[in-house]
C-alpha cells in the first residue's frame, strides 16, 4: 500500500511543478535586436512600442507565440 501513497506524493509534485512553469511557456517567442550599423537605428515592434538602438546596443523584445511585426 506504500507504494501508492508515494506515486500520489511524485504526481503531486510534477503537477504542482507543471503548474509552475506553464506561464513561462505563454512568452514563446523572444528577438534580440542588435544594431551592427556605425548609425543609431530605431526600431518599432508592434506589440512593444519603439526604441533606439545605439551602434552596438540590443533591444531585447519578448512577444507571445505568434504574434508580433518588428521594423527597424
Amino acid at each position: 500500500m506504500k507504494p501508492f501513497k508515494n506515486l500520489s506524493i511524485s504526481s503531486f509534485y510534477f503537477f504542482a511543478s507543471t503548474l509552475i512553469f506553464i506561464p513561462l511557456l505563454a512568452y514563446a517567442a523572444r528577438f534580440d535586436i542588435k544594431n551592427n550599423c556605425n548609425i543609431t537605428i530605431w526600431a518599432t515592434a508592434v506589440p512593444g512600442g519603439g526604441k533606439q538602438i545605439n551602434p552596438g546596443g540590443t533591444w531585447i523584445l519578448e512577444v507571445t507565440r505568434g504574434n508580433g511585426h518588428i521594423w527597424a
